[in-house]
């Protein structure tokens, strides 16, 4: 048997457990109606799995004892497993709650018992991988993640106690508008996604919840696309012959054509999704037809309009605007949809503003249709006088003009995007060996020099230079590449200096500051803290949040322990009064007054301040981030000052536990936590493990 061969019937057959025991056969069959033999075996193989689970039924039921495979109340990390809350082919989903010094619900997810084989092990951890990147309101957050005492993988997410975002719909009557905002919401979290260069592939309602609070919360990255040079797993994760991981009826064309995904594919998917919330039912219902048969109409019938089969009530709301951006986005060629989410997500906007959406043809008529529907009350009054009729002859004039001065900055935003999107793609296909046969990928550093090369031909394009230098500063200095960092900072500053991008100028100064403190030190960063928090002020006012960073950046580069505690305590102030609360940035303030506190002889006030800050930052985030580490560090470290060396050691020892799994042994921040746990252990008396680890 040929690879793609078996490749189609594992991926047949895991689709199958997915379904009920009695609709498998029919699946089976309509599914491989061009491939008997593989429909052959893919039947055996369920023909088995049934014989094999009635197998263990049996010797479970000859015992006392309660099901093994239950796993209530047992422990998965500093997770303790409540109940099941769902179980698929290949893998299951537990309630769980962490009760150890956080209290915290998760959704831990985890492969089902004998379901070990090398790639869905892999898959598994490559959607933890994805997770980890990925951190935004609207995404269920990464919590957690490992492997269980029996060798399966394990993550465990942020637990959405929600419905899935038709049903929330339909149960709480949700206006037209407010399902409009709440798309817009799920828009916003698939372009956060395609900014870190990921591709969900398998968008649909029961992926995205919706909590009491109207929060929608996209789920199950499992079958998600990293468009990443990075991405080692890469060629397993690609897409292959034979191997079609959909689901019928939201599957964009070229998905079932087996055509690698891109972020048209997921422009689709949001088309079918709007479609649902605006007509009730999906655009290719799979009910009562063969996956096949809904894929050939998915590739060849076009779907009859939204507000076709809308209640009634809503069906002149529908009608052309919005009829228009479904099929837009509908389109059998993805180069004929929206380019992006956020034009999706835009024209949309536009819609609930009353203004002319980009799916439609432009027509002066069409403008002034328009322009009527949003001011009827006026128009309607002034229509009494013919010198009113006149202005308003005048008003539309200038609303036209206005509406094509917004459209022609909308069109360079867009050209600016795609520009720095084509560069950056250019890039990455340079990086790709299954692009360039017989040579080694190109490592990051090379592509980042062949970046900068491509930068200094656009000058004339400053904004593009500006978004691009800033993306490269980022990457250089995640690499510890400080200096590499600050000379792109000052290009991108410089860019948007020649842009007129006032935000940007400001913001480009403060990071030029930062980076300048890891390399020159606080005497030199300070009055350029200072410069940045006016500038800040002067634009933003006393109360931004860009102040409230800039006024922590000044207190922690300054002499005066005094002038810091108000710096920081003001900081503190403008982040609790956020609406929302920036959590990040609290946590940031709370630890460096936690460090000030310290250094003032105040331990008790230090330690309440950290504790705040790592509470909210493992709420937020994984506990290996660096942030994570770095504020336990430091209670670490206040705790063996004041004597108490067994919080010392505990969280000593999570620290370097986390830095080992985060850098690796070996390295120099896992041989500086190794000395710091030694010190800890020798305090308590423990001299032979003080000597393993001081080695």
């Amino acid at each position: 048997m040929d690879a793609p061969t078996w490749q189609m019937i594992e991926a047949v057959f895991l689709e199958a457990l997915d379904l009920e025991p009695e609709e498998r056969s029919a699946f089976v069959e309509a599914r491989c109606v061009e491939r008997p033999d593989v429909g052959g075996e893919v039947l055996a193989m369920l023909d088995s799995h049934v014989r094999s689970e009635l197998r263990v039924e049996r010797l479970l039921g000859d015992s006392p004892g309660p099901d093994p495979l239950d796993l209530s109340g047992q422990r998965i990390g500093a997770w303790r497993l409540e109940r099941l809350l769902g179980r698929g082919g290949m893998g299951e989903v537990w309630l769980a709650e962490r009760d150890d010094e956080f209290h915290q619900k998760a959704a831990v997810k985890l492969v089902r018992p004998g379901w070990r084989a090398a790639e869905l092990v892999s898959r598994f951890r490559h959607e933890r991988q994805i997770l980890a990147r990925l951190r935004h309101p609207h995404i269920a957050t990464l919590l957690d993640g490992g492997v269980a005492s029996d060798g399966r993988p394990w993550l465990a997410m942020e637990y959405v106690d929600g419905a899935p975002i038709n049903r929330w719909c339909t149960e709480r009557h949700v206006s037209l508008r407010d399902r409009l905002r709440l798309f817009r919401k799920v828009c916003e979290a698939v372009q956060f996604a395609h900014g870190n260069l990921v591709v969900h592939r398998d968008l649909k309602p029961a992926n995205i919840l919706v909590t009491d609070e109207g929060r929608p919360v996209l789920l199950d990255f499992g079958i998600a696309k990293m468009l990443d040079p990075d991405d080692t797993s890469a060629a397993l994760h690609a897409t292959r012959p034979g191997e079609r991981i959909l689901t019928p009826g939201n599957a964009a064309p070229e998905q079932t054509r087996g055509e690698p995904p891109t972020t048209a594919t997921d422009v689709w998917a949001l088309g079918v999704l709007l479609y649902e919330l605006l007509s009730g039912e999906p655009p290719f219902a799979a009910e009562g037809r063969s996956p096949e048969e809904t894929e050939r109409r998915v590739r060849e019938a076009d779907p009859s309009a939204p507000s076709s089969r809308a209640p009634a009530p809503e069906v002149r709301w529908i009608r052309g605007d919005l009829d228009a951006i479904v099929a837009t986005a509908l389109r059998k060629e993805p180069e004929r949809r929206y380019g992006s989410v956020d034009q999706l997500s835009e024209d949309v906007g536009r819609w609930l503003a009353g203004m002319p959406v980009r799916a439609r043809p432009d027509s002066l008529s069409y403008r002034t249709r328009k322009f009527l529907s949003r001011h009827r009350l006026p128009v309607a009054a002034g229509a009494l006088l013919l010198g009113t009729l006149l202005a308003f002859a005048i008003v539309s004039t200038r609303q036209a003009d206005r509406i094509a001065d917004e459209r022609d900055r909308a069109h360079e935003e867009r050209e600016r995007s795609e520009q720095v999107l084509q560069i950056l793609v250019d890039l990455f296909e340079q990086a790709n060996p299954e692009l360039h046969a017989g040579g080694d990928s190109l490592r990051i550093a090379d592509i980042l020099t062949m970046g900068e090369d491509k930068l200094a031909g656009l000058e004339d394009q400053p904004a593009v230079q500006y978004r691009l230098y800033e993306t490269f500063a980022a990457i250089h200095g995640a690499r510890g590449r400080y200096e590499e960092a600050r000379a792109a900072l000052r290009q991108a500053l410089a860019a948007a200096e020649r842009a007129g991008l006032e935000d940007a100028v400001l913001t480009d100064r403060h990071q030029i500051a930062r980076v300048t403190r890891t390399l020159e030190g606080k005497d030199v960063a300070a009055p350029l803290f200072l410069e940045s928090l006016h500038a800040f002020e002067a634009r933003y006012g006393p109360t931004h949040p860009d102040v409230a960073a800039a006024l922590v950046d000044y207190a922690s580069s300054i002499p005066d322990p005094d002038e810091q505690l108000a710096l920081i305590e003001r900081s503190l102030a403008i982040r609790r009064n956020q609406s929302p609360v920036d959590s990040m940035g609290l946590a940031s303030s709370l630890n460096e007054l936690g460090r000030l506190r310290w250094d003032r002889g105040e331990p008790d006030s230090a330690r309440a301040a950290m504790t705040e800050a790592l509470r909210i930052l493992t709420a937020q985030l994984w506990p290996d981030h660096p942030a994570v580490l770095t504020v336990s560090l430091n209670l670490a470290q206040c705790a063996s000052r004041i004597g108490d060396f067994e919080e010392a050691e505990r969280r000593q020892l999570a620290v370097l536990e986390g830095r080992i799994r985060v850098f690796g042994d070996g390295t120099s921040p896992v041989a500086a936590s190794h000395q710091a746990l030694g010190i800890v252990r020798a305090s308590r008396g423990d001299f032979a493990d003080a000597e393993r680890h001081l080695r």
